[in-house]
């Protein structure tokens, strides 16, 4: 075998390494990023933005401060000592040496704290969720909620809706509120619960992706 087979091998098989790598991660970040209900793989379907906003820091830096230096001090205490209680009449002075800890000066240091605030801009992604799609052996459905005006959420293989207009938009049903549901199954997407409360509202529709 040529050296420039040797060569031509080794890159071919360093590009097909590249390339199942890649699928590697592919498929983790898909796997990671859905939700496998039965045989139906449930996603998310977001709209995302950056928003900018300003937040308070701390700024901190060195600070001169002073503090006490301690040492050992003594203390002489003075007693008068009898031998001859009550009637004291041969007495004496005893002297006690106390230890003590005291300050005998200050010294300067530097303190690394807190000195002040800053007004910083920062940035966040925000997503909001605007749909479902949910894929079944091979085909692709799509729940759009948001262009009807709803809010849904997923609880199990229940996707329930309320609407954003004559509701609270939690994707909760309650008393009053106009709701649609939808049940996930294996052999497709159902509508198992439709109120609609005015004739204005839309309903929402199951779509091909």
């Amino acid at each position: 075998m040529g050296v420039n087979n040797i060569v031509t091998n080794v890159i071919s098989r360093s590009k097909t390494l590249i390339i199942l790598l890649a699928l590697i991660l592919l498929s983790a970040i898909g796997i990671i990023s859905a939700l496998v209900i039965g045989n139906a793989t449930v996603n998310e379907v977001q709209d995302c933005a950056t928003e900018f906003y300003d937040a308070i820091e701390d700024v901190f830096g060195y600070v001169a401060r002073e503090r006490d230096i301690y040492d050992n001090c003594v203390y002489y205490q003075n007693d008068t000592k009898c031998s001859d209680e009550p009637f004291n009449t041969s007495c004496g002075v005893a002297t006690t040496e106390i230890g003590f800890k005291c300050s005998v000066g200050k010294e300067s240091y530097q303190s690394y704290e807190k000195v002040s605030e800053q007004t910083v801009q920062k940035s966040r992604n925000v997503c909001v969720n605007k749909g479902y799609t949910v894929s079944i052996s091979g085909s692709t459905k799509k729940i759009d909620f948001d262009k009807a005006g709803y809010y849904c959420s997923l609880e199990g293989n229940i996707i329930t809706c309320d609407s954003v207009y004559d509701g609270n938009g939690d994707g909760k049903c309650k008393s009053g509120e106009t709701c649609i549901k939808f049940e996930i199954a294996n052999d497709g997407i159902g509508k198992i619960h439709k109120r609609i409360d005015s004739v204005s509202l839309k309903d929402i529709e199951v779509e091909d992706a």
